[in-house]
């Protein structure tokens, strides 16, 4: 071969380099964004030759999941011409992030059968499919890959064994998983209070909690948010020490932790300290307004419930069942079958009149609040009440 030619080959090589580079970059930056953007080097991809760079390849894959799909991912899957763990995973992951459990757990099934080892990414994954759908016996098959590969001990796979037995009704198993964790983190251990609190075992839940300060474990907003449950049951005192414990450690006040906080408060009826921690900051949403309204509600204080309904709305955020089903219970409460009525029609509107929470809630309202003859007119009445654009809900009620 001649000098020129050498070089010209060796050139071609460098530019070949080059853009393998860019496109990595490319990828990389469009994946850490979500920006379909990135799907222009699939072409360029393919008539060069690089579909069988793994690396560059994984990562196209990891972008198709992300902004296309999984139905276009699982294409570009089976169209590769060589898949390691990390291909397996990604797509995996991507039928557990777009809900996809059922054809998660088949896609695991199909991987074992090729022969692919799958790694603590991969189980974590199919184990949060396993307690999504609550398949107990696929779980306890991919707990087997755990200790059979050496990951008993990873506190995270430890943590989602914990939910799936949790969540699966099995008492015993989640607290002997956790044992076998060693000295655990703070996620593992709130799986671990998680699992305590969903099993009504309060008691256990606190002691847990005490336990997990005492060897120097921090909690986390998610720990608090449990335990905010728990105090719920086992008192307001203890819910008090807690909010004295998240202000003293320097918690955020996300609003998953305010709304815990707020709701923990509302169920003990101490509306006024569920509504200065929630006009402490400004973020508000669907769950920290229900948690306002039910307090109100549960206290019969109906004209509050509905004056925070009012401004939630205002707010621009938009009731969902449980808002409407808790203002029906009070109505129930006081009797109330004109408020009952003006809630039915804006659950009509609002396309929510057959949903469970608020269907029972209105069987409960009606039978509580009316009689046979009201009821034969019920449903005329409220048809032309949806109709008529110019009752207002708010001015019903206040005047």
């Amino acid at each position: 071969m001649s000098l020129a030619k050498v070089t010209k080959f060796c050139s071609n090589i460098d530019q070949l380099h080059s853009f393998k580079d860019i496109c990595f970059r490319v990828l990389s930056l469009c994946n850490s964004k979500s920006l379909k953007e990135g799907i222009c080097v699939h072409s360029p991809i393919i008539k060069l030759s690089l579909q069988h760079d793994l690396y560059l390849t994984n990562n196209l894959l990891s972008l198709y999941t992300k902004c296309f799909g999984v139905k276009c991912a699982r294409h570009l899957f089976d169209e590769m011409p060589g898949r390691d763990v990390v291909s397996w995973t990604g797509m995996l992951s991507g039928y557990v992030r777009n809900g996809c459990h059922d054809e998660a757990l088949d896609f695991f099934d199909s991987m074992i059968v090729y022969g692919q080892c799958p790694n603590e990414y991969t189980l974590s994954s199919v184990l949060r499919s396993c307690s999504f759908l609550g398949e107990l016996d696929h779980g306890t098959r991919v707990q087997t890959y755990v200790i059979k590969f050496g990951f008993e001990s990873n506190q995270f796979l430890g943590s989602s064994l914990i939910d799936l037995y949790t969540k699966c009704g099995c008492t015993e198993d989640p607290y002997r998983i956790f044992r076998c964790m060693g000295s655990g983190d703070t996620v593992s251990w709130t799986a671990m209070i998680s699992s305590l609190v969903e099993a009504r075992k309060w008691s256990q839940a606190v002691g847990h909690y005490m336990e997990m300060l005492s060897t120097g474990v921090p909690p986390n907003e998610y720990t608090f948010v449990k335990l905010l449950e728990a105090a719920c049951a086992v008192g307001l005192s203890f819910g008090k020490l807690l909010h004295a414990h998240l202000i003293v450690l320097g918690m955020r006040l996300k609003v998953v932790l305010k709304t815990a906080i707020v709701n923990m408060y509302s169920k003990c009826q101490k509306m006024e300290d569920a509504i200065r921690v929630s006009k402490q900051t400004p973020e508000y949403d669907v769950l920290l307004w229900t948690s306002i309204i039910s307090g109100f509600a549960q206290s019969l204080r109906v004209a509050e419930a509905v004056a925070a309904l009012h401004e939630m709305e205002l707010s621009g955020v938009v009731p969902n069942d449980f808002t409407y089903s808790s203002l029906l219970k009070s109505c129930s409460a006081i009797s109330s079958l004109e408020l009952g009525n003006q809630i039915h029609s804006r659950l009509i509107k609002s396309g929510l009149e057959d949903d469970t929470s608020a269907e029972s809630a209105l069987v409960d309202m009606y039978m509580k609040c009316s009689d046979l003859v009201e009821d034969a007119f019920e449903s005329a009445w409220l048809y032309n009440l949806t109709k008529c654009r110019h009752l207002d809900f708010f001015d019903f009620w206040f005047n």
